[in-house]
C-alpha cells in the first residue's frame, strides 16, 4: 500500500484553534496523523525548527524551553514555554512548518517548501495562570447502576462483559504522561483488571 508515503498532517492542537482567555500556564500540544520523526521537532531553549509558537501580538517567535514528542505514539508534540508561561492578554499561534516529517521520512510539504506554514492554531491568553485542581466531569459508565459502598471516582454495576471502551472526561487539559495504569485503574471488586489506557488531548 501507499500509506507509508502519505504526508503527515496535523489533526488538531491544544489549546483549540480560536480559544480565548487561555491560562498563562496552559499546556500546548500538537497532534499528528501518524508517528513523527523527532528531527526538526524536538528542540531545547530555542524557537524550534518546524513546530513553533508565534506571538502575533509582538510579531515574533517565542523562545521555548522545549519541544518534545511523546515517547509512546510519537504523534503528540508538547511545547513548553517555561518561566512564567505565556504573556498575559496576548495573541498566539501554534505553527507547524512543511519540514516536519513522519517516522517514515515523508515531509508535510513538498521539497523546497519546508518553511511553509502547513498548520496554524490561533488562541489568546488570559490574565493569569490556572492553579485549580482538575475534576472528573463524567464517564460513559454513568448510565449503569451505581454501586455502593464506593471508594473510587466511579463505582457501577451491571456492566456488560463485552463493553470494550470506557471513557472518562476531565474539566481541563491533562498531562498525558500522568494518564496511566498507576493513576487510572479498573477494579473488579478489589481485583485489578488489565487495561490499555490512552488520553485524547483534544477532547480531554
Amino acid at each position: 500500500g501507499g500509506g507509508q508515503f502519505t504526508p503527515p498532517y496535523v489533526t488538531g492542537s491544544g489549546p483549540n484553534n480560536g480559544a480565548k482567555n487561555v491560562p498563562t500556564n496552559a499546556k500546548l500540544v500538537v497532534n499528528f496523523s501518524q508517528p513523527m520523526d523527532s528531527t526538526g521537532i524536538a528542540a531545547t531553549s530555542s524557537a524550534g525548527t518546524y513546530v513553533k509558537l508565534y506571538n502575533t501580538t509582538t510579531g515574533q517567535y517565542v523562545s521555548l524551553e522545549s519541544v518534545a514528542l511523546d515517547n509512546n505514539t510519537k504523534q503528540m508534540a508538547t511545547l513548553t514555554v517555561g518561566g512564567s508561561g505565556l504573556t498575559p492578554a496576548s495573541s498566539y499561534a501554534i505553527r507547524v512548518l512543511g519540514g516536519a516529517k513522519s517516522a517514515t521520512g515523508v515531509t508535510m510539504a513538498m521539497p523546497g517548501q519546508e518553511s511553509n506554514v502547513m498548520y496554524q492554531g490561533d488562541f489568546s491568553s488570559g490574565s493569569s495562570a490556572d492553579t485549580a485542581a482538575p475534576a472528573i466531569l463524567g464517564s460513559t459508565l454513568q448510565s449503569y447502576t451505581a454501586a455502593t459502598p464506593c471508594t473510587a471516582s466511579v463505582c457501577v454495576s451491571g456492566i456488560p462483559t463485552n463493553l470494550g471502551t470506557m471513557e472518562i472526561s476531565f474539566s481541563k487539559d491533562m498531562d498525558a504522561s500522568t494518564i496511566n495504569s498507576s493513576n487510572v485503574t479498573l477494579l473488579n471488586g478489589t481485583t485489578s483488571v488489565s487495561t490499555t489506557i490512552s488520553y485524547d488531548s483534544l477532547s480531554r
